[in-house]
């Protein structure tokens, strides 16, 4: 964690989202959240003026990856848990 924090120690986002570590599991999980939402998707934090752009380039590109695949990873399994419910809610509406 103090790796991607000194990674990205110059975006205003990731410095608003840093004091989440203190506060226990789950802010720790809504920190490394943040985190691979900025690198993953940077464009949306660029517009506001949130994230450093030397910061973002000198990021390692592996790494990078890594946060991309488990941002969609997260978003596709949201995703099917949403229709599963529908699905379920259906199913007990029809019967």
């Amino acid at each position: 964690m103090d790796e991607y924090l000194e990674l990205l120690r110059n975006c205003q986002a990731v410095v608003r989202l840093a004091p989440l570590r203190q506060v226990g599991p789950w802010g720790k999980l809504l920190l490394m959240g943040g985190i691979t939402s900025i690198v993953s998707f940077p464009d949306i934090y660029l517009k506001h003026g949130g994230v450093s752009v030397e910061d973002l380039e000198s990021f390692p590109k592996p790494l990078k990856k890594k946060f991309l695949v488990l941002q969609w990873s997260l978003r596709g399994l949201l995703g099917i848990m949403f229709v599963s419910v529908i699905g379920v809610k259906a199913i007990e509406y029809v019967l």
